[in-house]
């Protein structure tokens, strides 16, 4: 009996459908190490693969970057906004038949206020100087430095040797 050589895996990664499927489950998220798993491959494998789709690896994993971004900055947006929750809660009776019948319907809503946190993050990270002390101070003392250190160039400048004449002057130490 003839042994035909079978289909290699990378070739099936190849086909079009394939490389469409994981370049989907890039842009949605998913670490590397979850897709090889779930096709069964080799992370050596799933590395080759990469290697040959590398710009088209690379636009998926920018696109979840993106995703992953937009939802943060909706979820802090919601934090800092606050809001309020809507809950329905609906009773029910039943009779012997199983039937059920609406009883009640309560509509609790709870009102949620601006999250400190997210508005403390917010304004330290929009504007620091005025909302973060401590890094101001920081860049302060920074900039204070390098002042220090600019005056100390400038007067050991008079110390250049071509600001001396020939002669018996000896440079000063």
């Amino acid at each position: 009996m003839i042994q035909l050589a079978r289909e290699s895996k990378l070739e099936i990664l190849n086909s079009p459908e394939t490389t469409e499927e994981i370049l989907e489950l890039v842009s949605e998220g998913y670490y590397d190490k979850d897709i090889y798993k779930e096709l069964k491959i080799s992370n050596a494998t799933f590395k080759k693969w990469k290697d040959e789709h590398a710009l088209d690896y690379k636009k998926a994993k920018a696109k979840s970057v993106g995703v992953a971004l937009k939802s943060a900055e909706n979820g802090l947006m919601k934090k800092l906004q606050g809001g309020v929750n809507r809950e329905e809660i609906f009773n029910y009776n039943y009779d012997e038949d199983g039937n059920e019948t609406l009883i009640s319907k309560q509509v609790k809503t709870k009102e949620f206020p601006p999250d400190t946190l997210a508005v403390m993050f917010t304004l330290k990270a929009g504007n620091p100087e005025k909302w973060n002390y401590a890094e101001f101070k920081r860049l302060e003392l920074d900039n204070q430095g390098n002042d220090e250190l600019k005056d100390i160039a400038l007067s050991l400048k008079q110390y250049r040797p071509e600001n001396f004449q020939g002669g018996g002057d000896e440079i000063p130490q």
